[in-house]
């Protein structure tokens, strides 16, 4: 009899070896022989599901962007729905979900940062990197607007369907800062504070735990939550 194979699960399979490339050596050593060998199959084999380079790395942005959104969705409701009394751990709650804080979240950070040199990045994913930039910085502003003005608002459909790496890609392309200039300095600091720890949590591992950072977060955003009005 014919072996059966479980397409979905192979496909899996070659994204995950993908990742595991891109997240240790860079986007540019993730070519369609590389990932094979990595992979264990044949090029020939790989190009079965992924006929280019883009279309693998496309597969590997998409999983780990709806793996991304699966996790903060939950989160975005919760601070929309947020009292006084609640706004500063939802606000944490959501901003932990973008700092390596566990092997998945680390997973993730590290593909976002090999999308930091320029010279190792394929062109077409320069798009990329600007969007990674405009959807921290998207979280901040509302953590920001949310701190200020702590009203619950509707929390909206906690079942809404997780979006895929393009839909994601198109969002940050409509995003506006904050109309209050104050209040957009705020939340550009508090980018630079998730930033900063997530390099430290990488590169200083035996210096600054999960915990530390997190209990610096903490800090951050309880002294914004006690700010005066913008």
């Amino acid at each position: 009899m014919p072996r059966i194979v479980d397409h979905d699960a192979r496909r899996g399979e070659l994204v995950a070896a993908a990742l595991r490339v891109i997240t240790t050596e860079g986007f540019a050593a993730a070519s369609v022989r590389r990932v094979a060998h990595e992979a264990g199959c044949s090029a020939g084999a790989l190009r079965h599901y992924f006929p280019r380079q883009d279309s693998l790395v496309a597969a590997v942005l998409d999983e780990i962007t709806r793996a991304a959104a699966a996790r903060l969705i939950p989160r975005i409701l919760a601070l929309r729905a947020a009292d006084r009394g609640e706004v500063v751990d939802t606000a944490c709650a959501l901003l932990e979900e973008l700092m390596p804080l566990d092997e998945a979240r680390a997973t993730e950070w590290a593909v976002w940062s090999a999308l930091i040199d320029p010279p190792s990045v394929p062109g077409h994913l320069e798009r990329w990197r600007s969007a990674g930039w405009a959807g921290t910085r998207h979280h901040c502003r509302s953590v920001v607007r949310q701190l200020a003005d702590p009203v619950p608002g509707p929390s909206g459909d906690s079942a809404v369907e997780v979006p895929g790496a393009e839909e994601v890609l198109a969002s940050t392309l409509v995003l506006t800062p904050l109309p209050d200039p104050v209040a957009e300095r705020r939340a550009a600091g508090l980018h630079a504070v998730v930033d900063g720890l997530s390099v430290q949590l990488v590169t200083h591992a035996d210096d600054v735990s999960p915990g530390d950072a997190r209990a610096a977060l903490r800090q951050v955003v309880s002294d914004l939550a006690a700010a005066p009005p913008a």
